[in-house]
């Protein structure tokens, strides 16, 4: 699904953003993410670019694999206003 309306598409890219990063954290490739998480690569880095949406259940899939807590990757808060400052 690729949302049209402006404010999705920047919370989409936060959210990639969020999983990239931990991705990297961890020195995880896109395919191993993928494998952890039961996804291919190329979903892993269609959704980092943040251009199309994802299910919640594959982004559950994606935050267990990276061992954080879902809210972590949606929180809209800023991140000064996060749990350990987030990403």
């Amino acid at each position: 699904m690729k949302p049209k309306r402006p404010e999705d598409l920047e919370f989409l890219s936060e959210v990639g953003r969020r999983v990239r990063l931990n991705r990297r954290y961890q020195d995880l490739t896109q395919d191993e993410l993928g494998v952890q998480a039961g996804l291919s690569r190329s979903f892993v880095g269609i959704f980092e670019t943040g251009t199309h949406g994802i299910d919640v259940l594959s982004l559950r899939r994606i935050a267990q694999a990276l061992g954080v807590p879902l809210a972590e990757l949606v929180d809209e808060r800023p991140p000064n206003a996060r749990p350990n400052g987030g990403f």
